[in-house]
C-alpha cells in the first residue's frame, strides 16, 4: 500500500511541475462518486479532445467508461450486479474566472449489465447490453496549466434490461463526483 501511495505522490508532483502549454487540446480524467438511488460508489475514466472555442467558451468531445457494482449477501446467498457504461459525450465549458470553468455535458452510449449469484451449491449469471445516456455538470478548478480538480453532478439512464428472464426498468441514477483532469 505504501508503494502505491508513494507512486501517486511522485506522479502528482511530476504533473504539477509540467511546463505551461500555449493551448491544451487533450485531457485524461479520472473521477469517483456516489450514486444516491443504488447507494453505491462509481468510478469513471475519460479522454477528452478540444473541438473549438475561445477563452470564454470551449467545445469538447469526450469518450468515457465507468464502473458500478452492487453486492449483497443474505443468508448464505450472494449476488452481484455490475454495470459498465461506455459514453461518447459532447461538453461545453464556460470560463468563470482565471482558475475556474463551469461545464455541461451530455452523452449517449451503451452499458453492459451483468448479474451473478450463488448459494446452496447453485451458481447463476446473465448479462445484457443496453442503450445508455447521461448528463453531467459541475466546476473545473485549475491547479495549474496541466492539472484540474473537478466537482460535479451526474445523471445516468439505462434503458430496460432483461436479466435471468426478469425485466429491470428503473436503472437510472443521480450522483455526485470528484476527480482530477490532466491536460496536455
Amino acid at each position: 500500500m505504501k508503494k502505491y501511495l508513494l507512486s501517486l505522490i511522485v506522479l502528482f508532483a511530476g504533473i504539477t511541475t509540467l511546463p505551461a502549454a500555449e493551448e491544451n487540446r487533450y485531457e485524461l480524467g479520472f473521477s469517483a462518486g456516489y450514486l444516491f438511488d443504488s447507494e453505491e460508489s462509481f468510478i469513471a475514466a475519460a479522454f477528452t479532445g478540444k473541438l473549438s472555442g475561445d477563452d470564454s467558451v470551449r467545445h469538447f468531445i469526450e469518450s468515457e467508461v465507468g464502473y458500478m457494482s452492487q453486492s449483497e449477501n443474505v443468508m448464505g446467498v450472494s449476488s452481484r450486479l455490475t454495470i459498465v457504461p461506455v459514453f461518447l459525450n459532447y461538453m461545453i465549458r464556460s470560463r468563470l474566472s482565471e482558475q475556474m470553468d463551469l461545464y455541461f455535458a451530455g452523452g449517449i452510449g451503451g452499458s453492459t449489465v451483468s448479474v451473478s449469484g450463488s448459494g446452496f451449491g447453485i451458481s447463476i449469471s446473465d448479462s445484457d447490453w443496453v442503450l445508455s445516456a447521461q448528463a453531467k455538470a459541475g466546476l473545473d478548478m485549475r491547479m495549474n496549466d496541466a492539472l484540474s480538480f473537478r466537482l460535479g453532478v451526474r445523471y445516468i439512464y439505462l434503458s430496460e434490461v432483461t436479466l435471468l428472464n426478469t425485466r429491470l426498468s428503473d436503472l437510472d441514477d443521480f450522483g455526485l463526483e470528484a476527480g482530477l483532469r490532466i491536460q496536455f
